[in-house]
């Protein structure tokens, strides 16, 4: 009877270590979601701020132009601008993606490999 009863005191001690294991590797992993999605957030923020700056830029240019050919060619100016740092942001956006994927398939790999060594254990 008492090597049953430290039978399972002793799994239930495997149990709860393992619950333990289990939650720290949960927090570790949603951390770095988190900080995966704060990135994507504050990029697509910037983004935003691009955008809304050249429509406020736009809006400024014809409430002072004095000239349809000047206010034409600061429009197409500022639209060439514009389309120059959504190509800059375009290639952050890339590093910003393969990071992340590289991150995931990181984690995949070491969850395989811990999933591995726990079941031949």
């Amino acid at each position: 009877m008492i090597d049953i009863q430290e039978k399972l005191t002793e799994q239930l001690d495997q149990f709860t270590q393992l619950q333990k294991e289990a939650l720290t590797t949960l927090q570790e992993k949603g951390t770095k979601a988190a900080d995966s999605f704060e990135k994507m957030v504050r990029f697509n923020q910037r983004v935003l701020g691009d955008v809304a700056d050249f429509a406020v830029g736009q809006a400024k240019l014809v409430a002072t132009a004095s000239d349809p050919k000047e206010l034409v060619a600061q429009q197409i100016d500022s639209a060439s601008q514009l389309a120059k740092l959504i190509e800059t942001r375009t290639g952050e956006y890339i590093e910003l993606v393969t990071g992340a994927a590289e991150t995931v398939q990181d984690e995949i790999s070491e969850t395989v490999e811990k999933a591995s060594k726990a079941a031949k254990n």
